[in-house]
């Protein structure tokens, strides 16, 4: 499986030129949100969720990953660093994931509009 970081890098469209790319790439968009309002905020939705999973499960990833050695003013310091790493990663993730999502509904729909 291709991991897809834009809607650009489908292969539907990766033979075309930028112009024409953008063109197709806007129109399967806006049919997708008219038809599904919802799958083309899919990856900001799921990096929402990420990020809020993420923040409930940092604690437990702090204790593992934080140094016992540390000064108590350090380790305050560098829990809340290590936090903020770990929501930062699990946003990223989860909009990583919704945008694979789209992506394979807008190279279905690519395919069923333009058929290619």
């Amino acid at each position: 499986m291709r991991i897809y970081f834009t809607i650009s890098q489908a292969d539907e469209l990766s033979g075309l030129d930028k112009k024409e790319r953008l063109r197709r790439e806007r129109l399967v968009l806006t049919v997708t949100k008219v038809n599904h309002p919802y799958l083309v905020r899919l990856p900001v939705l799921f990096c929402i969720v990420g990020a809020i999973v993420a923040l409930f499960v940092s604690p437990e990833i702090v204790r593992f990953l934080s140094e016992e050695t540390a000064k108590q003013g350090e380790r305050v310091v560098l829990d809340g660093l290590w936090r903020i790493a770990v929501v930062l990663c699990g946003g990223a993730i989860g909009g990583l994931i919704g945008l694979q999502i789209l992506v394979a509904r807008i190279r279905t729909a690519l395919r069923q509009l333009f058929g290619k």
